[in-house]
């Protein structure tokens, strides 16, 4: 530690002592020996950290035009390394060193150049929107959005510089208040052009392809989600959403291995498809594929994937009757003449059997999602939900659902259709009545439902 605090100080001397060339070197042999892999305020301290970011700004400020490309590039390398850690950068925050960035990024007017030291300021830029929102703010009264949108027309999709100015114009979409100024860059045309050819190609960054379909989601986002229409789509937009769709399915059907991230921020951008459309973007294929995907994430425990194919399968079943019977059987094959149990039947696929554990989950998210679709896949019927799932993990949502009542008139099927007991299946099947009758004793005293009489 005394080393590296040495090697700090011999930064700072050489900027006080006005050596220049000594305080280039000085800086980039730091960045590379301490900050790419470190934490500045763990290694050296906040006061170290403010000192050493202030003297980067003024030197900036003062030597910028006598610098070449590759000192830029460091300068604004060590500065964004030091943004990584939302502390200790109020010097990098204050609005008139924020400008500049900006300005040394390009944003601040419309120039296709490029250059290594441009695409730096740029990611210095994107770790300051994260920081602090407000500085979209500033972005916006410089008109710097509509400049990173030309910035992206000029640029190829291999481009270093593409994923910063994605990431920018992804802060800017975000809020819906900018739906007119979206509509008037024509940004939505613009890219879901840019990923049909990409995924045409396949020529270009994976992680471009990635933060594309990111940008996507936010733009199909004003389109209505699968719950309802938010806003009714134009006519052009409605096409546009055809042709996105198109590329989705095509992003969705495919298994291979590095596609994992790419399927994940498809299944954002599928949840915004408005409801009129999904009869044309779903079919078998697609349904299956929706399934395999909520089964493999299931299986990593990867909760957010989990949450969107719900969403999404909960959108399908709700436009369809034979989409809802389709989903019913691959959950629960062969289960006609199941009858009621407090724990439900126990020879189901996997993913059915998972599921019905979500319906209790402690994640809200998860949780809500789960019930809504079982729910859903059920038809809506409380008595075939509680059938196929069991009596104690359905309990919860068909008292929220107030249905809770129609559990008092379930009964078994009649003695003749019943297949013999074991002695271990009837002792279960007393515990499992004993319990249910103390649970609806505790309800009904609780006023949440009353039991039906006859």
């Amino acid at each position: 530690k005394g080393e590296t605090c040495a090697k700090m100080d011999e930064v700072i001397d050489a900027f006080d002592s006005k050596q220049r060339m000594k305080f280039l070197s000085s800086v980039e042999k730091f960045v590379v020996e301490n900050l790419v892999r470190n934490s500045f305020v763990d290694r050296f301290g906040q006061p170290t950290k403010q000192n050493f970011i202030k003297v980067i700004c003024s030197f900036l400020k003062n030597e910028y035009e006598s610098c070449s490309v590759p000192e830029r590039t460091t300068l604004f390398q060590a500065l964004r390394l030091c943004s990584r850690e939302n502390i200790a950068i109020e010097e990098l925050q204050k609005e008139e060193n924020f400008k500049e960035f900006a300005k040394w990024s390009g944003l601040s007017e419309k120039s296709a150049k490029d250059s290594e030291d441009r695409t730096e300021a740029l990611r210095l830029v994107v770790n300051l929107i994260a920081c602090s929102p407000e500085n979209k703010e500033v972005l916006g009264k410089m008109n710097a959005f509509a400049n990173a949108f030309f910035l992206v027309e000029n640029s190829s999709f291999s481009s270093p510089r593409l994923f910063p100015l994605f990431r920018i114009l992804f802060h800017f979409t975000t809020n819906l208040a900018n739906r007119e100024s979206v509509k008037e860059l024509r940004l939505f045309d613009y890219f879901v052009n840019l990923l049909e050819i990409y995924l045409k190609t396949n020529d270009g960054d994976p992680v471009n392809g990635l933060e594309l379909l990111k940008l996507l989601f936010n733009l199909t986002a004003h389109l209505g989600p699968l719950c309802g229409p938010r806003q009714t789509p134009t006519k052009e937009e409605t096409e546009l959403s055809r042709r996105l769709f198109g590329q989705l399915k095509r992003v969705l059907l495919n298994r291979e291995e590095k596609n994992d991230q790419m399927k994940q921020a498809m299944l954002s951008c599928v949840i915004n498809i408005p409801i009129k459309l999904i009869p044309e973007f779903v079919d078998q294929r697609v349904v299956d594929e929706f399934l395999f995907v909520l089964e493999f994430h299931t299986k990593k425990d990867n909760i957010p994937p989990v949450v969107s194919c719900l969403m999404i399968l909960t959108g399908i079943v709700t436009t369809s009757k034979d989409w809802q019977k389709y989903v019913k059987q691959h959950l629960y094959p062969n289960q006609d003449n199941t009858e009621v149990t407090m724990a439900g039947p126990q020879d189901l696929p996997y993913l059915a059997l998972k599921l019905r554990e979500f319906l209790v989950s402690n994640d809200v998210a998860l949780k809500h999602t789960t019930q809504e679709f079982l729910f859903t896949t059920c038809a809506s019927n409380a008595e075939e939900l509680a059938r196929l799932n069991g009596i104690g993990q359905t309990a919860g949502l068909l008292s929220e659902k107030n249905m809770l009542s129609v559990l008092s008139s379930l009964k078994p099927p009649p003695a003749s259709s019943q297949v013999p007991l074991t002695k271990e299946e009837q002792e279960q099947r007393e515990k499992d009545l004993e319990e249910l009758a103390d649970k609806m004793e505790r309800l009904e005293k609780l006023g949440i439902f009353k039991k039906k009489e006859g």
